[in-house]
């Protein structure tokens, strides 16, 4: 069994009131630094939770050390090890996305008795909105009295496919409602993936497997992916950052263009059809091509 060996705190900036901890999983071999001074500086107290070698060589943030060389830890791991801190409330996002903003001091108001969701805008190294769109969540945040009921599964791990929706779902039948920012409030550079096509689907199964209260185990697993997505994308919203409301228009607008794009749907519009759409928009289109994942 593992267990969790220490909190090694260092010495670290912190917020003259912390009002949320943020949890996460760095891999020591990244660009962390950044990407942790965005988090602190949109409200946070950070702790990364790693196994034993990983944990010895992060530097500049507190860490929970697990006692494992699980590189990528099962969900099961992390969520205990959030509960025995005593956080009444805690945030998880992953180690590569960066918020648009600072999140709402209501955030915690929110959180009671629900699981808040946040979905990212995809970038390339420049900064500009890349042609992928995940269809997926990248951070939530709960109230963490709900770990208690929840049903665990070791199958699910951080760094891997279907967390992002097995998570919210076991919150919700462990007693939570769901709820979603009402735009993407993270950026995330795109990298090549880091699972394969059969761990997507072996993991597709199992989250089958344990949502059949859903009635989405009839279908294959991309369509059931898009439903599941759906679903949680259909949950009540709350503003929860400082994003103005122009602002948040914009970023939601962005992941629908890129969806168009992707599957030629912008081929369809009267602009593009009457012929007054720029060489330039026509090519982008072709940069478009790809899988969505």
């Amino acid at each position: 069994m593992r267990r969790i060996c220490r909190v090694r705190a260092l010495c670290v900036r912190r917020h003259t009131v912390p009002t949320f901890t943020l949890f996460t999983s760095i891999p020591p071999n990244s660009n962390y630094g950044p990407i942790v001074e965005n988090w602190r500086a949109s409200g946070f107290t950070v702790i990364s939770i790693n196994g034993t070698e990983e944990s010895a060589q992060l530097t500049g943030v507190q860490t929970i050390t697990i006692d494992s060389s699980d590189r990528k830890l099962p969900f099961t791991v992390i969520l205990n090890a959030i509960r025995e801190t005593g956080e009444p409330f805690a945030g998880f996002i992953n180690a590569d996305c960066k918020f648009i903003a600072p999140l709402a001091p209501t955030l915690i108001d929110e959180s009671d008795n629900s699981v808040i969701l946040a979905e990212r805008i995809d970038i390339d190294p420049s900064g500009a909105p890349a042609m992928y769109r995940a269809f997926g969540f990248d951070a939530l945040f709960f109230d963490t009295s709900a770990i208690a009921n929840l049903k665990m599964n070791d199958a699910f791990r951080v760094g891997m496919p279907w967390w992002d929706y097995w998570l919210p779902y076991a919150l919700e039948l462990a007693g939570l409602n769901i709820k979603r920012f009402s735009c993407p409030i993270l950026t995330h550079e795109v990298h090549s993936s880091t699972w394969s096509k059969k761990t997507w689907t072996e993991l597709g199964q199992q989250f089958s497997s344990e949502n059949k209260h859903l009635s989405l185990s009839r279908l294959d697993c991309e369509p059931m992916a898009r439903a599941a997505y759906d679903r949680l994308r259909s949950s009540p919203v709350v503003a929860g950052s400082e994003i103005s409301e122009p602002t948040a228009k914009l970023l939601c607008a962005i992941p629908i263009l890129t969806t168009r794009i992707m599957t030629s749907e912008w081929r369809q519009h009267p602009a593009f059809i009457s012929g007054k759409m720029s060489q330039k928009s026509d090519n982008a289109d072709d940069v478009g091509r790809g899988p969505a994942v």
